[in-house]
């Protein structure tokens, strides 16, 4: 294996997929990338057995082949000199000689066959529009603990000219869509460490395509992310994911609109005074909304304009999570202090538990 790629390009590529790399592991080859020198271009790809990313960038091939590198000598050498170009060349079995003008780095690594293989999804892919964005919505109300391992994804469901994007964790629901060229073959949910990197790898137009291998208790789901020259493939979770459009409340008794902006100014003073409470009143009055939360020695209340009624109360977290990732004008549908309550902005669903308190 011999080929000459450019310095700055090979040194991004390392960067983007050394991100699924882990630092502790039962398999030491899974802690480094395999690079392929094909005609015309440079492979790598890195995987922490759930996750894979793979990447390619141009390359001048003297000599095709394969060999897994660690990433971070390499990285820093990359980092430290001033070459355009870089020459990189197989010395023996798992050795690989990096040359950058006058200097030069040897590095011992693994054979390219003891890597982990990455199977290719054949499944015909369909485009996404705005997944960065949408990921952006959903993604904090996935489950943080590992109770319910399917929780702790995102479901990617087949909609009308779109594809759905729930997330939930037993106390909140976040739903919106995202517009698809093509139909999603099926259902899948997205383990959490794929969607981190789709918000930081996500292109405005990306590429899905899901395949399924096996079937019944035996079925497991692939799913595939293509970025311009940068592929995420990734187990999807096991399990099936909650039905959870039953959990959005249809019988709607009251509505209220409320500016984000303001809204969102008045939870921060309550959270300011009052941060560990977690809970805070929402009740109307003849004069507008007013935010209240008891600390067991003072209360405090902050107002703010608003339209319709309510009474109901939240983990103020929640509710900031929400108002964070919005802006102009909410609306708030609940039906009863008991039950869950809806904030919604166009395109988006945020289903929240209430807290069950002494009014």
């Amino acid at each position: 294996m011999k080929f000459t790629v450019k310095r700055k390009e090979l040194l991004r590529l390392l960067g983007d997929v050394k991100r699924v790399v882990p630092s502790r592991t039962v398999l030491p080859v899974i802690q480094t990338v395999h690079l392929e020198a094909r005609k015309g271009l440079l492979i790598a790809t890195a995987t922490d057995l759930e996750v894979a990313l793979k990447g390619k960038v141009k390359a001048t091939t003297a000599k095709t082949g394969a060999i897994c590198v660690y990433p971070k000598p390499l990285i820093e050498f990359l980092k430290a000199v001033g070459a355009e170009d870089v020459t990189l060349s197989k010395v023996g079995e798992k050795g690989i000689k990096v040359q950058a003008g006058s200097a030069i780095i040897i590095s011992e690594g693994y054979k390219a066959e003891d890597f982990p293989p990455i199977p290719d999804i054949v499944t015909k892919p369909i485009t996404l529009t705005g997944l960065k964005e949408a990921l952006g919505l959903v993604d904090c109300a996935m489950a943080t603990n590992d109770s319910r391992p399917v929780l702790q994804a995102v479901c990617f469901s087949p909609a009308d000219k779109s594809v759905e994007l729930a997330a939930a964790d037993g106390f909140r629901l976040a739903i919106t869509n995202v517009k698809a060229k093509g139909v999603l073959a099926t259902k899948v949910a997205v383990p959490f460490t794929a969607i981190k990197l789709l918000k930081y790898l996500a292109n405005e137009k990306t590429e899905m395509a899901v395949q399924e291998f096996g079937s019944g208790s035996l079925l497991s789901q692939k799913v595939a992310f293509i970025m311009g020259d940068m592929a995420l493939i990734t187990n999807g979770v096991s399990g099936s994911y909650p039905n959870y459009s039953q959990l959005i409340p249809a019988d709607i008794k009251h509505r209220l609109k409320v500016d984000a902006t303001e809204l969102k100014q008045a939870l921060k003073t309550i959270m300011a005074i009052d941060p560990d409470s977690g809970i805070t009143r929402f009740v109307t009055n003849g004069k507008g909304l007013t935010l209240s939360a008891t600390d067991g020695e003072s209360t405090t209340n902050v107002q703010v304009a608003a339209r319709g009624k309510v009474k109901i109360a939240f983990n103020c977290i929640y509710i900031r999570d929400f108002l964070d990732r919005v802006d102009g004008e909410v609306v708030l549908e609940t039906t009863m202090e008991s039950a869950p309550g809806t904030w919604k902005v166009p395109g988006f669903i945020y289903v929240v538990m209430p807290m069950h308190i002494q009014w």
